[in-house]
């Protein structure tokens, strides 16, 4: 179960509610929609491939990727 943190005013104490569970073939497809948002990425991206290191958006594709597949091992786990 996944945490969201929010705050009405700033200085407030933050409330925390819970994510709605996910069903198996939701947390896969995330994660496939991930992997897949991530490579088509790198590989458009010309920055990507001139300088053979990710650029900020696929550092950030493969943080959102990784989160993913976080969330697939916590469901198989559950």
């Amino acid at each position: 179960m996944g945490l969201v943190v929010s705050a009405g005013q700033v200085g407030a104490p933050f409330d925390v509610m819970s994510f709605p569970e996910m069903s198996m073939s939701a947390v896969s497809d995330a994660l496939e929609a991930a992997r897949i948002q991530y490579e088509q990425h790198t590989r458009a991206c010309r920055q990507c491939r001139a300088d053979s290191a990710p650029c900020a958006v696929a550092k950030h594709l493969w943080r959102l990727f990784n989160k993913a597949r976080q969330n697939q091992l916590r469901s198989n786990g559950a």
